[in-house]
């Protein structure tokens, strides 16, 4: 009964708002002490530069050498793509167009809190900042008057939020102590955690990869034999890292190329990743690693000896650690290493992590499709209370939901979605937590029905098989794999498989359009998938549940003239952005005006998606924007006073978005 009490004592303190969003820090993070105990608070900030011109002219200022000094390394490039309703004619000194080019920086809060204060603000100005967002405009309102008001050099800037789901923490803590069961002893590995047998399937290893399931092990035959050193797809494995101990680290792992962007090294320094010494738990990365392209077959070679668990074994697989758990995540980290992998030349990326979105973030994933680069990351995973019938957010997670990237959901063993229920009867078992509340309570996330129609395919989970590896000597394996995280390397797996046997035929038509390599690898996914069964729809399923043969089967030549380029990924939902943007016809937009919008948008975005009931909302009217043809018939001024006065009535929202809604407000009013 302590883990059912731990996790209703969870609803309690607010089922309402499942993921700690701390927008309340008081005056600067650089004094307040409240930032230096709460392990939520904002301590970096990513801040958009113009051109690398500018960087020069800020490296070059007292500003820089006084405030910022050699502590702020980290620098990404962009492109910066503005929502089509900002593109006008612009009076700005930096022309709007509908490409920019932007550095982004990664600044600590204390050199943030320094350059706001070495700026005289007016009286209206010196007031006390209450939100990271608030301090995030502020940096643009001490870069305009420190510089040249018509020529900034910050043009953006946004807080880098520590994302932590309190139903994910509360779980976690749940089930600590208790993840092994007693060891199973194979031939030549150990079976350290059965199956949960409340849901269906799982009992045989790897059994997600037979040709009734996802058909990776045919698939991975069909390449065997034209794979070698010279042509291995290259992949990107973003989580929390590596297991250099595991016997079944992927045959051809790149531990050279892998990079931990969770200190300062980031791409700079490869070589490290792993983050776990021998004797620990296997991390979540291990683990997810391992369902990617786990094997011993270094050691076997094409010997029938070789335990593979992995989708594809043969592909060159390096660790980009982004995070020391999935319950703490910070979008700047992943961001970093999406830029990483694109500049390293890695064909495919694998993300089993997700959260809120962010500004540099959308970015770096437009620049991935556009080099044609291929993203797969988990839907997400939400948690339903047993009896009580409350549960976290359901709808799809960033980045899965941009439309550049290829979310991934969950089917399990007999076809059913992962977002169901498993039984109704197991919620009532409450002196059974183990092996009935626990894992009932974990589920898939899911919809709107637009999303999962245009970007969204299913894989396996839970009770997928994956490694357990804690030392070197013994092959352990785990036969409970659970969440989307399991189920999102199924699908990279199978597109790297599909990639090895059609780069040879596309490699001309990709030279000088290279987002037709992602857009066929998502082309070909959904066009394979299957839905002849019982319980598919659209909502649940997207594409439908991966079929890695049939994907083998689909050629580059017979999809060649189909492929379209996607739209560049939005933050979110025309709902929201239509919302805000309602300014007078009159008024125009600018390149300072467009981003401080753009970031009004990104608030908005974030605070809603951290409220359980807003997200159903929000789907509703995403599905009716994106297939209505007038947005009228959707987003009417009632429409649009309901979404400003919801917002309104959060109470963590920053000044500046409260002011902008509050006019807003006023003006559909009349």
């Amino acid at each position: 009964m302590r883990k059912l009490t731990l996790i209703l004592l969870t609803a309690s303190l607010g089922a309402c708002q499942t993921v700690s969003y701390d927008s309340r820090v008081l005056s600067s993070p650089a004094t307040s002490d409240s930032t230096s105990t709460n392990k939520n608070a904002v301590t970096t900030y990513s801040i958009g530069l113009y051109t690398e011109e500018d960087l020069d002219t800020l490296k070059n200022s007292r500003l820089f050498r006084e405030v910022f000094g050699d502590r702020d390394v980290n620098e990404i490039r962009t492109t910066y793509t503005f929502p089509s309703q900002f593109i006008t004619e612009s009076t700005s000194a930096k022309t709007l167009k509908p490409q920019h080019k932007i550095l982004w920086k990664t600044v600590s809060a204390e050199s943030v809190a320094s350059l706001t204060d070495e700026v005289e603000f007016a009286p209206v100005d010196k007031k006390e900042v209450k939100s990271p967002w608030d301090i995030a405009h502020s940096v643009l309102l001490a870069n305009t008057k420190s510089f040249n008001q018509e020529n900034p050099i910050f043009i953006i800037a946004e807080p880098d939020f520590h994302h932590e789901n309190a139903f994910i923490t509360a779980w976690h803590k749940s089930i600590e102590g208790e993840t092994t069961n007693d060891h199973v002893p194979r031939t030549n590995y150990d079976i350290v955690q059965d199956r949960k047998k409340i849901w269906p399937g799982g009992s045989i290893p790897a059994w997600h990869m037979e040709d009734d399931k996802t058909q990776l092990f045919s698939a991975q035959k069909g390449i065997a034999d034209i794979v070698d050193d010279m042509n291995r797809v290259q992949i990107a494995h973003l989580d929390t890292g590596y297991n250099p101990f595991d016997p079944l680290l992927p045959a051809y792992f790149q531990e050279e190329h892998s990079s931990d962007f969770t200190g300062q090294s980031g791409c700079s320094i490869t070589g490290n990743g792993s983050g776990q010494s021998p004797g620990e738990q296997p991390s979540h990365g291990a683990r997810t690693l391992s369902v990617l392209g786990g094997s011993n077959l270094n050691e076997y070679e094409h010997s029938s000896e070789a335990l593979i668990i992995g989708g594809n074994p043969y592909a060159a697989i390096r660790e980009y650690r982004i995070g020391k758990s999935v319950i703490h995540i910070r979008p700047k980290e992943m961001t970093e290493a999406i830029w990483c992998a694109i500049e390293n030349g890695v064909d495919i990326i694998s993300i089993s992590a997700g959260g809120f979105p962010s500004i540099s973030q959308r970015n770096v994933v437009n620049d991935a499709y556009d080099k044609g680069v291929a993203i797969f990351a988990a839907a997400g995973n939400h948690y339903r209370l047993p009896i009580l019938n409350i549960s976290s957010p359901k709808t799809v997670v960033f980045p899965a939901r941009y439309s550049r990237v290829m979310g991934v959901a969950g089917a399990t063993h007999d076809e059913t979605s992962y977002a169901d229920s498993p039984s109704f009867w197991s919620q009532f078992l409450l002196f059974s937590w183990e092996d009935h509340i626990a894992p009932w309570v974990l589920r898939g996330n899911y919809g709107p029905n637009s999303i999962m129609a245009d970007n969204m395919i299913s894989a396996y989970s839970p009770n997928i098989t994956t490694s357990y590896a804690q030392h070197q000597d013994r092959i352990s394996i785990s036969l409970q794999g659970a969440g989307t995280s399991n189920a999102t390397p199924q699908v990279a797996a199978a597109a790297s498989l599909w990639l090895q046997q059609e780069y040879p035929t596309m490699r001309n038509d990709i030279s000088d359009q290279p987002w037709r390599k992602a857009e066929a690898i998502y082309h070909a996914l959904s066009r394979s998938a299957a839905t002849e069964f019982p319980d598919y729809e659209i909502e649940k399923f997207g594409a439908g549940v991966l079929r890695a043969q049939e994907l083998m089967r689909t050629s580059y030549s017979d999809i060649r003239s189909k492929l379209a380029k996607r739209p560049p990924s939005s933050i979110g939902f025309r709902w929201i952005a239509d919302a805000i943007t309602s300014i007078p016809p009159e008024q125009t937009i600018d390149l300072q005006l467009a981003f401080k919008l753009d970031m009004l948008i990104t608030e908005a975005a974030q605070v809603i998606y951290n409220r359980e009931g807003f997200d159903r909302l929000i789907d509703a009217s995403t599905n009716c924007l994106n297939y209505a043809e007038n947005v009228g018939d959707c987003l009417d001024n009632e429409v649009r006073l309901e979404t400003i006065e919801l917002l309104l009535g959060m109470d963590n929202i920053s000044d500046n978005l409260r002011q902008h809604l509050t006019t807003l407000k006023e003006n559909l009013s009349v």
